[in-house]
């Protein structure tokens, strides 16, 4: 149904209330009974930081998108109780928002790898801003694994041609898709 906007709610309703049949990927609607095909993005989220706490770091920062998309809260949900779990203290400055685009991966990583307090390892909670902490990290003469850890998630097959070849986190679109396609047509 459309793109998705922000949080607002208003299309699906009426689609429902419509008798269209909707099946939301990824998402989560509050207050409203749809089909819905979800990652489990808190665990992802754990994974990712877990991954970089076993290579040693406690100085993770976490590039976010919006709060208010629900992948993205659970993604960073995720990294803070990886952070708690291993008593490493939480730091609010180094969780910072962006837009879940290449540029915004970018500038964000400009940003914190151009501080005094640069974080040894990243999380990029999207391969998409991955992508652009790469390109950010080559710009200002760092080297990745060399002068930090990044790793990201989704598993888009643009990371197998970064240099180096982007650590995320698998989420198996093609299949969430084929899960979505089928809820649909039952539906229909």
């Amino acid at each position: 149904v459309g793109a998705w906007i922000g949080d607002q709610y208003d299309h699906l309703k009426e689609a429902k209330k419509q008798g269209i049949p909707v099946v939301i990927v990824d998402r989560f609607a509050p207050g409203m009974e749809l089909d819905q095909v979800i990652t489990d993005n808190d665990l992802g989220g754990w994974l990712a930081t877990s991954h970089l706490i076993g290579l040693g770091h406690k100085n993770i920062a976490c590039i976010a998108g919006k709060p208010q998309f629900t992948p993205n809260a659970e993604r960073v949900n995720g990294y803070l109780r990886a952070l708690n779990e291993k008593n490493i203290e939480v730091q609010p400055n180094l969780i910072i928002k962006s837009n879940f685009q290449m540029d915004g991966g970018y500038r964000t990583a400009q940003n914190i790898l151009s501080s005094s307090k640069r974080p040894s390892a990243i999380f990029a909670c999207n391969d998409l801003m991955a992508i652009g902490v790469i390109r950010a990290a080559k710009d200002l003469g760092y080297q990745i694994p060399e002068d930090f850890s990044l790793i990201g998630f989704d598993g888009i097959s643009a990371t197998e041609y970064t240099t180096p070849q982007l650590t995320t986190v698998y989420q198996p679109m093609y299949d969430m898709g084929a899960s979505a396609a089928e809820l649909l047509l039952r539906r229909v």
